[in-house]
């Protein structure tokens, strides 16, 4: 039969004849539980999430004047804007010289509002470029994986925040190959993860990504993953039931009693430090993700390919790329 968390908590309980209270030690383990999962990325956990890179939006010409924040375009244009009604959700950006301004609305009438003011030269009806620059993720995202580009199996390669902007703070790249480059920027209110892809692809593409969300909390009847031991988590939860019948000797004035249980608990910690190191080694989750996240089952990845700087270096990814 599985084991449910109310087994490790009556065993817990049973090992110096406590009584916190099953639900009590429930909750104990529960949290016990995701402290595991915070130490050790388990496979049972593991998920696989997607990511659609939308095509940019380049139809038609714009026109924008320094210091003001509306773009105007021609009908072709506008109508392109009003089609893509997530483009005012703030993760949409403009460019027509060098700077990128993010969208803040698309009006009506079909012009687009921007975040800031322009603080180049005025310019019009020349082509321009509306880019989707940072990506949400999985709701449940706690940690992230590897991301691979799935039309050139390709694995990203993961960079700060802080090093692409020294690098490329500019964000000039618009490459037929895809992105290269992965970026956890931050989150956003919604407590989604957002991700930046560079360069900026020309084309719709799709980028697959290795995840581990956060774990639910166990509730009372809850069955315990194959991978996490039961005498492992027990040892977890009795620290909790020494530290419970520490504080219960320290109120009757048994300060006797109430050092033996906290040296208990101090011991047991150590143990339950061991288990986990125990339990991370024999679910070493990660030995098998190029598996997992490549379309052909090959872990075959291109990790030294350059970031494509060069209009040339572009027509050349195209050409040679992947079968």
């Amino acid at each position: 039969m599985p084991t449910t968390v109310d087994d490790v908590a009556r065993a817990a309980l049973s090992v110096v004849g406590s009584n916190a209270g099953l639900l009590l030690a429930i909750g104990w383990a529960s949290e016990r539980y995701r402290q595991l999962t915070s130490q050790v990325r388990m496979r049972h956990l593991r998920q696989i999430g997607e990511v659609v890179i939308p095509a940019p939006i380049d139809t038609g010409t714009a026109s924008f004047t320094r210091g003001s924040n509306v773009v105007t375009g021609n009908a072709a244009a506008a109508a392109a804007w009003q089609a893509r009604p997530d483009i005012k959700d703030g993760t949409w950006y403009i460019r027509l010289r060098r700077v990128w301004y993010r969208v803040a609305d698309v009006t009506p009438t079909g012009t687009i509002l921007l975040q800031s003011q322009v603080a180049e030269d005025d310019v019009a009806a020349v082509s321009y470029k509306v880019i989707k620059r940072y990506h949400k993720l999985a709701p449940d995202v706690r940690y992230l994986g590897k991301f691979v580009h799935m039309r050139l199996h390709r694995m990203l390669h993961e960079a700060s925040m802080l090093s692409i902007d020294m690098s490329h703070s500019a964000r000039w790249i618009t490459a037929g190959s895809g992105p290269e480059i992965v970026v956890d920027v931050n989150t956003d209110a919604e407590g989604h993860r957002l991700v930046e892809f560079y360069p900026f692809s020309t084309t719709e593409e799709i980028v697959h990504y290795v995840y581990w969300p956060t774990p639910l909390k166990l509730q009372p009847g809850s069955i315990l993953p194959a991978e996490v031991d039961q005498e492992a988590l027990k040892s977890g939860v009795l620290i909790d039931v020494y530290r419970f019948e520490m504080a219960k000797a320290l109120r009757d004035n048994k300060v006797d009693a109430a050092a033996t249980w906290r040296n208990e608990m101090r011991a047991q910690e150590t143990t339950w430090g061991k288990r986990i190191e125990e339990i991370a080694k024999a679910d070493h989750g990660l030995d098998d993700v190029a598996l997992i996240l490549h379309p052909r089952g090959l872990p075959s990845f291109r990790d030294d390919d350059p970031l494509i700087k060069t209009a040339a270096a572009d027509a050349v990814s195209r050409l040679v790329g992947w079968p």
